[in-house]
């Protein structure tokens, strides 16, 4: 469903600390990098949140309150894909008020099809199942846990230093 990263380079976008924290526990001990972002980029990502949101962009991306919105989440989202990363761990926050942007999420996956990218999100099986079907059918790669989404971005960059090593990347 995902093809293997370019490299080593790995970009986080969460709306709250603590589930890329669980996340980057596990990739980074399994050989990512957390490049910093550009300063340009900041700033735009500041731009969209709002100038006065007290949080440091830095990677991986914490976009707090503002982020929490697909207002916020899907262009900030789009900005950081236009950076040079080999991979993106997307994390989401299922919540029965807000709507889950799979049409956004899907468009970015096409139009970034270069990008290795994994969505996680944050729910229980009940409240994921009628948007598991739908990121899955759409070409999505998308998990309830961060630990299983850094388990599949972790087997994701195995399969590329596997291929590298043996001259087929």
């Amino acid at each position: 469903m995902v093809r293997p990263p370019r490299g080593t380079r790995l970009c986080a976008l969460t709306f709250t600390a603590g589930p890329c924290i669980v996340a980057m526990d596990k990739l980074v001990g399994s050989g990512w990098e957390l490049p910093d972002i550009r300063q340009e980029t900041k700033s735009k990502i500041l731009a969209i949140i709002g100038e006065k949101t007290p949080v440091e962009i830095q990677n991986p991306i914490d976009l707090t309150g503002p982020g929490f919105l697909p207002k916020n989440y899907v262009p900030v989202l789009e900005t950081v894909l236009q950076e040079d990363f080999d991979a993106y761990l997307i994390v989401w926050n299922y919540n029965p008020l807000i709507r889950v942007p799979v049409v956004e999420f899907e468009e970015l996956a096409k139009r970034y099809g270069d990008k290795t990218m994994v969505l996680v999100n944050l729910a229980n099986q009940a409240e994921a199942a009628p948007f598991s079907a739908t990121l899955a059918a759409r070409g999505i790669c998308a998990y309830l846990t961060p630990e299983d989404g850094a388990t599949a971005l972790n087997a994701l960059l195995s399969r590329h230093l596997f291929l590298k090593r043996e001259g087929l990347q």
